[in-house]
């Protein structure tokens, strides 16, 4: 009932996914503002921590409006890349950033950490298997 009556196993996992989510989001941040002249690769690390860390907390109710406020312009970004620099069609630079996010979310499956992933995402996604953020309780 509009969740007055929360469990406390509910209200310590909410507080562990928020936590998660704000080190993340804060590492990502953090990353940018060290960047002053950012690179082709530095921006494209910031997009695809992005991305993953979408991906992570997409599913996640109280979480997911403010993700996706945050990753979208930094994702974009990464596509702006693709086509700006590289030259590449929209759609081209949509399969090449696809491609890149997968392989490294694929990096964290096998081994828990990937070649552009920030510390913050990979604990953020071993502790997603390990807990389920997304899961109901």
């Amino acid at each position: 009932m509009f969740g007055l009556f929360k469990s406390k196993n509910t209200i310590e996992h909410e507080k562990r996914v928020q936590f998660f989510y704000q080190n993340c989001k804060k590492e990502i941040q953090d990353y940018i503002d060290n960047c002053l002249e950012p690179s082709r690769e530095d921006i494209l690390k910031i997009a695809v921590n992005a991305k993953l860390m979408y991906s992570l907390f997409a599913n996640v109710k109280q979480i997911q409006a403010d993700a996706r406020k945050f990753a979208y312009p930094l994702t974009t970004n990464g596509l702006a890349i693709f086509m700006s620099i590289d030259k590449m069609e929209e759609y081209a630079a949509l399969e090449e950033m696809q491609a890149l996010v997968k392989k490294n979310f694929d990096q964290l499956v096998e081994k828990n950490s990937s070649q552009l992933s920030l510390p913050a995402i990979n604990s953020a996604f071993i502790m997603s298997k390990l807990i389920g953020f997304d899961r109901e309780l």
